[in-house]
């Protein structure tokens, strides 16, 4: 679906990233994979962390993704948000602290 779109920002066709993006994801381990990452090390930190009520505490991600895997952006929420097609990707887990939780 993304890929038949194309690159999009906020929703609205966009030109690609003329390069690779360095990118973080806070997450519990076997959901490290999935799509939504961000540029912000602050919000993946806070994911790490988890919430009391919804998500249990992670960790932390980092990967640098090429132009070839970033389907889209989105800057809502203050979350600085790519979602990238890891496949491939080396990810690895980043030896940061997590900071406070989100939400």
């Amino acid at each position: 679906m993304f890929r038949a779109a194309g690159y999009t920002a906020d929703g609205v066709p966009a030109q690609l990233p003329s390069a690779p993006v360095e990118l973080w994801r806070g997450s519990v381990p076997e959901r490290r994979r999935d799509w939504s990452w961000t540029a912000s090390l602050a919000v993946a930190q806070g994911y790490a962390a988890g919430t009391a009520a919804v998500r249990p505490a992670g960790k932390l991600y980092r990967t640098v993704a090429p132009p070839s895997a970033l389907l889209a952006y989105n800057s809502g929420r203050e979350e600085d948000e790519y979602v990238v097609d890891t496949r491939g990707l080396r990810i690895s887990e980043a030896g940061l602290l997590p900071a406070a939780p989100v939400g």
